[in-house]
């Protein structure tokens, strides 16, 4: 019961979708610490915050793509500055961080500086994994978490479509098929070493 080698918490997949994709596109493996999506979708963790929405009910597929790329490049900032997760149980959101950043540096950071750092970082990473052969191949769940429904209880026969949300997830990341940043990603971001951009 793991991915990348790592076990899965038991933050249930079948009740809170968008940590199918989030476990599964972890950089460490199934972590739930690298998208917190489930605060999301149980209600902890007001989604306004990040500028969407707070009834994950009837949430598409390509909903909870952008839901875990939100958090897991918010939760790639908590990390890099070392931040308690349990933050935003206090509904400690990008603006109120922003403020204390900045207030810290000594130099105005927004929030929107405080995402595109989180999704630098998150590729960069992906990047590393990439380098190492990570691919969509790797990323997947063990066969009991996306074809064996639970039989009883609020989500009875429900299951992840984890195709369907890799591919939703990758197109938004500005990823490959095959889960891999694309050079305009790279671009975008930054993250194209001297040499590459020497030769472009």
């Amino acid at each position: 019961m793991e991915s990348k080698d790592l076990e899965v918490t038991y933050h249930d997949s079948c009740a809170y979708t968008s940590m199918a994709v989030s476990y599964d596109t972890g950089n460490r493996g199934a972590c739930h610490l690298e998208g917190l999506t489930y605060y999301l979708e149980g209600g902890a963790f007001p989604g306004s915050k990040l500028g969407l929405d707070d009834d994950w009910t009837d949430a598409k597929n390509a909903e909870k793509a952008h839901l875990t790329i939100r958090m897991q490049d918010l939760m790639t900032v908590f990390n890099g500055l070392g931040l308690c997760k349990f933050l935003l149980r206090g509904q400690v959101g990008p603006r109120l961080l922003s403020e204390w950043v900045s207030g810290a540096w000594g130099r105005l950071i927004t929030p929107d500086d405080l995402s595109t750092i989180g999704e630098r970082l998150f590729n960069l990473k992906r990047m590393v994994n990439a380098q190492l052969g990570i691919s969509r191949k790797d990323d997947t769940l063990p066969p009991r978490l996306l074809s064996h429904p639970r039989p009883s209880g609020g989500v009875k026969g429900q299951l992840p479509f984890l195709g369907e949300l890799l591919s939703e997830y990758y197109r938004m990341r500005g990823w490959s098929e095959i889960g891999v940043p694309l050079p305009e990603t790279l671009k975008r971001l930054d993250l194209l070493d001297r040499e590459a951009k020497n030769e472009r």
